[in-house]
């Protein structure tokens, strides 16, 4: 079942005001994990975006290339890439981009 209401198909301006009342009205998942976490892994967090694209999310957070690679082949939901790096003494930083549906 899907809830959201995205469509590639749409022209250009229609997408786009169709996605910020998508995000207005709707909620982003995140669906990221760092290695050494339990659900670490790009299918896994596929199939977490999967099941939120299903339950009526507006879009997804995701962290790295691979998840994001591997979500954009499973949903139509535009996604919120996150690129995260852990580095000594700094802790863990991040850089944002987003990809559109």
């Amino acid at each position: 079942m899907k809830i959201n209401n995205y469509s590639s198909s749409r022209p250009g301006d229609l997408m786009k005001e169709q996605l910020i009342s998508n995000l207005k009205n709707g909620f982003i998942v995140s669906c990221q994990a760092l290695d050494g976490e339990p659900l670490f892994g790009s299918n896994l967090m596929a199939s977490m975006a999967k099941a939120a694209e299903e339950g009526g999310a507006a879009a997804i957070r995701a962290n790295g290339p691979m998840d994001i690679a591997a979500i954009k082949r499973v949903t139509s939901l535009p996604v919120i890439g996150l690129y995260k790096k852990k580095l000594p003494g700094l802790g863990c930083l991040h850089n944002s981009y987003a990809q559109g549906g």
